[in-house]
């Protein structure tokens, strides 16, 4: 209604919008409304008013979508669950850098209620996607507008949320390969649009990501307009889309073109960090621009320039893959194991992989985990996808819980089955069959886990299966049913023997049953030439409890140990008892297709090698 003042006109629109009913038609319809040409023309003419630019922007930008979608209790679930792991090491680092850059953060702006609302909010956004983003610098900033503008939190988390994950892609990630795109965007752009100024900064030295990545990171707030020049700026931002960066930063540049051309040396990177902003009128330069015709440029050379950037970060640094390897336990001198990993782990999705900077589907992980680990591509492998063990594979490196794989974490589990110690092995094997983490593995677990790896040699997973398929009893009487080799490789194991799980589970149990007997408690130790720490009570010892190679510091914690052992295993006959690690590791080598997979050795053979 355009005999309405510009203001009256956005409380007109804004009482257009759907905001207590929301579906996918009542979305639809908002972003319409937002997006016909009386709105284009009023953000011309007028900003949106501070009161309902939480709106508006949640609107436009799809954050009230995916906010609806969440749920009502999400954002105070992530908040409880925020406090709940503020000691839990994976977070600690994060939380730390939360806390040192929220004193940094529109100091000016935010009193103590503020600072607060951003702690909330950033922390909240840990929780929610540790894996692929956590927290980055530039984002306290940019959630620090958002609670200026919102005043509530959760409206502020929400439109971080959109930002990060979908506006600005890959530009948070720990490889920020979303901002290496707009930077190479961006020097193209000003080699179209200004080719003499282009030309003077490359002769004097400077760079145009020294400056750019810092305005696009921060999305031109405190760095290098004012608060409230840049929530003018998040207008056109939220109601346009991202390339509204592109045009300012151009804009800018083209503003005080002659100045920059006349400028020193030494004085030109400071005034473009600094004062490129006297002068000029956001509102202004935006209105002339013809913001179309830069929509398409941007989007042209991006779909050019991405394969470039995916290119680029398939090899990793040196000095990252020094780091990675350190993170990963395995010694700066591994750097090119680190580097075939990584493009492995890039390899079935390079794009997506890099900007996500995770694996999210079930399908490229396990194309990425069978290159790293099976040099050929068995048979067997084609079953593991439906067997189940992929996707306990998965679970089991996704340490967040998001449905997501973090580089790190592949590699570490990748660096175990490929150059890990028998003991380190052992306690991964252990950590698989653990699902739930509760330190120790049940029978109907054992079983069901021993059916993941029947399935994917395709052997019977049941007894009535075996019934039915003519698979008979293992056929050797002794204690332990299949020799362990000192020398495993993944292959193919030999089925002739091989019972269904149910029965190797019972027989696992009686056997650890046989080794805990009162008889082995006269046995005593086995003396070792590394200390390791005591089951019992964590004492260093270099001895180990014969009957199931459990580190003990002397008689009284063997016994100990053993008569617990027992108590755990339960009934003879049964398999409602428990497996903590010792008594597990003891027998699992001697199922054929788990000692395959984990490449596993007799653990009576580690114990007595020395240096192992």
């Amino acid at each position: 209604k355009e005999d309405l003042s510009p203001k009256s006109q956005w409380w007109e629109i804004t009482s257009r919008l759907s905001f207590k009913k929301k579906s996918t038609n009542n979305f639809t319809r908002d972003k319409e409304i937002l997006r016909t040409w009386q709105v284009t023309k009023l953000i011309k003419r007028e900003p949106i008013p501070m009161p309902l630019r939480a709106k508006i922007w949640s609107v436009s930008s799809g954050a009230s979508e995916i906010r609806k979608n969440h749920g009502e209790d999400y954002y105070q679930e992530l908040l409880a669950q925020a406090r709940e792991k503020k000691d839990h090491p994976e977070y600690l680092e994060m939380f730390r850098e939360i806390r040192q850059d929220i004193r940094r953060s529109l100091p000016s702006v935010l009193g103590s209620t503020g600072r607060r609302k951003l702690s909330n909010v950033l922390k909240a956004y840990c929780m929610r996607n540790p894996n692929a983003i956590g927290y980055c610098q530039g984002m306290n900033v940019i959630a620090g507008g958002l609670i200026t503008a919102c005043g509530d939190e959760e409206d502020a988390f929400w439109l971080l949320t959109r930002v990060v994950e979908d506006m600005a892609e890959g530009c948070y990630t720990r490889y920020m390969a979303g901002m290496s795109l707009y930077i190479k965007v961006f020097e193209r752009l000003l080699m179209y649009t200004l080719p003499d100024l282009s030309r003077m900064l490359e002769q004097k030295g400077v760079i145009p990501s020294s400056f750019a990545s810092q305005w696009m990171l921060c999305l031109f707030m405190s760095n290098p307009f004012k608060r409230l020049q840049a929530l003018d700026l998040w207008d056109f931002y939220f109601l346009h889309g991202p390339n509204v960066l592109f045009t300012i930063g151009i804009g800018l540049l083209r503003f005080h073109k002659e100045r920059l051309i006349r400028a020193g040396r030494d004085d030109l990177l400071d005034f473009i960090l600094h004062n490129i902003t006297e002068g000029v009128d956001i509102r202004d330069l935006l209105i002339h621009a013809d913001m179309l015709q830069m929509d398409k440029w941007v989007k042209t050379l991006q779909k050019s320039y991405e394969k470039d950037i995916v290119r680029q970060h398939s090899k990793l640094s040196f000095g990252l893959c020094e780091q990675l390897a350190r993170q990963a336990g395995i010694g700066d001198d591994k750097t090119d194991f680190v580097q075939k990993i990584w493009s492995n782990f890039l390899e079935p999705e390079p794009r997506l992989t890099l900007f996500k900077s995770v694996v999210t589907d079930l399908g490229n992980f396990s194309r990425a985990f069978c290159e790293s680990v099976l040099s050929n591509k068995n048979k067997a492998w084609d079953h593991a996808l439906i067997s189940g063990v992929v996707h306990r594979l998965f679970d089991m490196m996704d340490i967040f819980n998001c449905n997501s794989i973090r580089f790190i974490d592949f590699l570490k589990v990748i660096a175990v089955l490929k150059l890990g110690t028998n003991g380190q092995k052992m306690k991964l094997c252990f950590d698989f069959f653990d699902k739930k983490q509760r330190g120790y593995v049940s029978g109907d677990v054992l079983v069901e886990t021993l059916g993941m790896f029947h399935m994917m040699y395709g052997m019977p997973a049941s007894k009535k299966a075996a019934q039915q398929s003519g698979s008979g009893e293992y056929s050797n009487n002794s204690d332990t049913p299949f020799p362990p080799s000192s020398s495993v490789r993944h292959h193919e194991p030999s089925h002739s023997v091989l019972a269904d799980p149910e029965t190797f589970a019972l027989m696992m149990f009686e056997k650890l049953r046989k080794m805990v007997r009162p008889a082995k408690i006269e046995q005593k130790f086995i003396a070792t030439t590394t200390s390791r720490p005591c089951t019992m009570c964590k004492k260093q010892c270099k001895r180990i409890c014969k009957a199931v190679f459990a580190p003990t510091c002397g008689s009284e914690c063997c016994d100990l140990f053993i008569k617990s052992t027992k108590r755990q295993l339960g009934k003879k006959g049964s398999i409602d008892g428990q497996l903590s690690f010792e008594p597990f590791s003891a027998v699992i080598c001697t199922h054929p297709m788990v000692q395959s997979f984990f490449s596993l050795e007799d653990p009576s053979l580690v114990f007595r090698r020395k240096g192992d």
